[in-house]
């Protein structure tokens, strides 16, 4: 709702105490990479975040809760 200074120097963030519900929404995962230099960008044939990794059922859980 809005941002308050304070006197010691701080921030406070002042939030209403209303919740909203949202429906989650699928997202494209965000490609940083592609910005990097090229000596610096992600192999392309690995994938090292650990997901492919992780047992299907594990990774469909996840997946139904928006946390891969």
């Amino acid at each position: 709702m809005r941002i308050e200074d304070r006197k010691d120097g701080r921030i406070d963030i002042v939030l209403s105490d209303r919740l909203e519900a949202v429906a989650p929404a699928p997202k494209r995962a965000h490609q940083g990479w592609r910005y990097l230099e090229a000596a610096k960008e992600p192999d392309a044939n690995g994938d090292e975040s650990g997901l492919a990794e992780l047992p299907p059922l594990l990774y469909t859980r996840l997946s139904a809760l928006a946390l891969v």
